[in-house]
């Protein structure tokens, strides 16, 4: 007889890898110590030293680490304004940067459309 696996419908599979670290911390506090291609060294205010990875969450509002490259890791944070409406912001930190910058856009902001520049030419 062979082997059967069963998904009860209605559940997830559990995230291999995916930890929270830093749920009473603010991304205000975080220092990237170092990054290599898989792997990043942070720390939060004068806590200790933790290595995450990408599917990471970090501090209070759950920043998902995207993205570790060389140099620099890549955070998604989504939070709620203080106009009450959702936001998400693209973090990325630098090694040795604490706290990161900051690109915030609205769920429902759409990129500007490209228009291209015309010359209207006058009758003579």
């Amino acid at each position: 007889m062979g082997m059967v696996a069963a998904i009860v419908l209605g559940t997830l599979l559990p995230a291999e890898g995916r930890r929270h670290i830093g749920a009473h911390r603010g991304i205000g506090d975080l220092l990237l110590v170092r990054s290599i291609d898989a792997k990043a060294v942070v720390r939060f205010g004068t806590g200790p030293l933790e290595i995450i990875s990408v599917g990471d969450r970090l501090g209070r509002n759950e920043a998902e680490v995207r993205e570790i490259a060389p140099g620099r890791v890549v955070l998604e944070e989504t939070f709620t304004g203080q106009d009450g409406r959702p936001n998400r912001a693209l973090i990325v930190l630098q090694d040795g940067e604490k706290a990161g910058k900051r690109y915030v856009r609205r769920r429902e902001e759409t990129r500007p459309l490209a228009v291209r520049p015309g010359v209207i030419e006058r009758e003579r």
